[in-house]
């Protein structure tokens, strides 16, 4: 199997190829925000010994400086982790689910884009198509759907949800709020309260534009459609569009998503991929992030490690235990780099997933992160897949070397 990576962007064109395309948001800022805030917070202890000049950390850009030896180190190490993961998938990937056969087309792409260019992009389009269905003067509420997409040039309102998995992952129920977020009906609330607001004060009912970072399938956008009408928004507003960062839909599969009148939304995409063998892909899921399950009373996010990684991921059934190994390793070499840069072992309660993997591998959060990827471990799949007849559940519904090539 080959992979072959290309830096991507929006006003270039999409680079022509065969094979399966994954693409990706660069994210490594987003993922690893909470290691970063514990690493910061630790290493500014005046007991620390910094590794590099200690000195510097005693003047007055000493804390600047050490946040960005920080970032700059786990971005890095992100990086490196990143291309491992991605050179497992194309290795493991079930090419079939993509509708690829043929050994010779069982190679991976994979098409890097700025994460916050995406995001200007998509609002930029959103304030057009408004502009275009609803005259010059009219002012858009867009709602973001994707917790990486903000701006701080645009007002942007939220509705924060996700899938919820069962522990073991393969299970879907349904949609709940992101974990740290209102339930989804008090969201609904605080967009109607809104848009009732602005029809009081103009007379005219405000055109929505939802902000997605991928458009796929229909069903998931008639379902918000469906719980907006629901909480009463449409009495205020109008559905104008959709504004999203890439489009992997067909033109059949877009004229499914409808308004509250059953009439097509129309659907406006920073940049296109039209070709069957595409995915957007999400690789942080395997460490840093991961899917929506709850635990006892509480949701959160579980990694794809410790889940059913052959349907989260599309990985051949032969070939799980494989690429659970390189995740494995990948994993352990991260904690491995961070621990070796900074001299101290990272504790899981340093990671946003810190609670689900505590529940689901009966471990103390003090735990070393690395220890949950050590070999002993990784011989055994059923300590690392989570059996959902063991556990509780409430709810019932490569590497730096690698060349990254500029794209055409």
């Amino acid at each position: 199997m080959t992979i072959d990576f290309f830096d991507c962007s929006p006003d270039q064109d999409i680079p022509q190829s065969g094979g399966l395309t994954l693409v990706i948001r660069t994210d490594a800022n987003h993922a690893t925000r909470q290691l970063k805030k514990n690493l910061l917070r630790h290493m500014s202890s005046e007991k620390i010994k910094m590794p590099f000049d200690i000195a510097t950390k005693r003047t007055d850009d000493g804390a600047q400086l050490l946040c960005d030896y920080i970032k700059t180190t786990i971005h890095d190490a992100y990086q490196v982790w990143g291309h491992e993961v991605l050179k497992a998938l194309s290795e493991d990937l079930n090419y079939s689910k993509y509708g690829i056969k043929t050994s010779d087309e069982m190679y991976t792409n994979v098409h890097f884009y700025n994460a916050k260019q995406l995001s200007d992009e998509a609002l930029v389009k959103g304030r057009e198509m408004v502009k275009e269905t609803h005259g010059p003067d009219a002012k858009a509420l867009m709602i973001s759907l994707d917790d990486m997409i903000t701006s701080e040039k645009y007002e942007l309102s939220e509705i924060s949800f996700s899938r919820l998995f069962s522990l073991c992952g393969s299970q879907q129920y349904d949609y709940v709020a992101r974990p740290g977020y209102k339930p989804i009906e008090d969201q609904m609330k605080d967009v109607l309260e809104k848009v009732k607001a602005d029809y009081a004060a103009t007379g005219k009912k405000t055109p929505i534009v939802l902000i997605e970072d991928n458009v796929r399938h229909a069903k998931m956008l008639n379902w918000l459609v469906g719980e907006m009408d629901n909480a009463g928004i449409f009495e205020y507003a109008d559905m104008a569009g959709i504004s999203t960062c890439f489009c992997c839909a067909d033109s059949e599969e877009q004229s499914k998503i409808k308004d509250i009148h059953g009439n097509s939304v129309p659907v406006e995409a920073v940049v296109n991929y039209t070709k069957k063998a595409v995915d957007v892909t999400t690789p942080r899921d395997l460490l840093f992030d991961g899917f929506v399950v709850q635990i006892e009373e509480n949701l959160g996010r579980l990694p794809g490690i410790f889940m059913d990684i052959e349907s989260r991921f599309k990985i051949s059934p032969d070939k799980v235990d494989d690429f659970r190994e390189k995740i494995r390793q990948a994993n352990h070499h991260f904690c491995d780099t961070i621990e070796a840069k900074f001299g101290v072992e990272i504790p899981l309660s340093w990671f946003a997933v810190a609670k689900p993997i505590s529940h689901v591998k009966k471990a103390c959060l003090s735990t070393p992160m690395k220890e949950f990827f050590e070999n002993d471990e990784a011989k055994n799949t059923e300590n690392n897949a989570v059996n959902d007849n063991q556990l509780p559940r409430k709810h019932e519904q490569a590497a730096r070397d690698i060349a990254v090539k500029p794209a055409p």
